[in-house]
């Protein structure tokens, strides 16, 4: 969910724009970029399907969240 600010978001070569009061859906394990378009900062809200969240860069390597340290990466 976009809370503020605007941006476009990226998945699979297909870039859309949103704005604020947006609510993003993806597809699982669905490679994508979420980026700030604007001047105001961005404030998003994630709801997350699986635990632990295990992400990946677009090349497969191990994308480290924010709420682990990169030597828990497994």
């Amino acid at each position: 969910m976009v809370l503020s600010g605007s941006g476009e978001c990226a998945v699979e070569g297909a870039t859309n724009p949103f704005g604020s009061n947006s609510t993003l859906v993806l597809e699982p394990n669905a490679v994508h970029q979420i980026v700030n378009a604007s001047n105001e900062e961005m404030k998003l809200a994630a709801a997350l399907s699986t635990a632990p969240v295990r992400d990946k860069t677009g090349a497969g390597e191990p994308l480290p969240v924010p709420w682990e340290a990169p030597e828990n990466i497994a």
